[in-house]
């Protein structure tokens, strides 16, 4: 079905998916997740994962109102960015190795 190429380019691309991804994870659980805690939100549950983003994103209103600029809100947004770069580059890869037949 598909040549060995597309599916190695397939696996390191999912691979750095979940290795980014799982790194905002990380961040969320140790950083994230506390700071919206220690502002009285509620935050997303974990294994509903675009909760994660949405609570990213409270927290960035949260530390613009009071002037912060916390280290692990720009971390959390590099990992999920790369995370989600390898993941549509992944999809590419298979897409384009079925239509062209690679």
């Amino acid at each position: 079905m598909f040549d060995s190429t597309i599916s190695i380019l397939f696996s390191v691309c999912m691979i750095g998916f979940g290795i980014f991804w799982f790194g905002a994870i990380i961040i969320w659980i140790l950083k994230i997740r506390p700071y919206l805690e220690r502002h009285s939100q509620k935050t997303g549950f974990l294994l509903f994962q675009p909760s994660l983003l949405k609570d990213h994103k409270l927290a960035l209103e949260i530390a613009r109102k009071h002037g912060d600029k916390p280290w692990f809100l720009k971390a959390f947004s590099a990992f999920a960015i790369v995370g989600i770069a390898f993941f549509l580059c992944g999809l590419i890869a298979v897409t384009l190795g079925g239509i062209y037949g690679l």
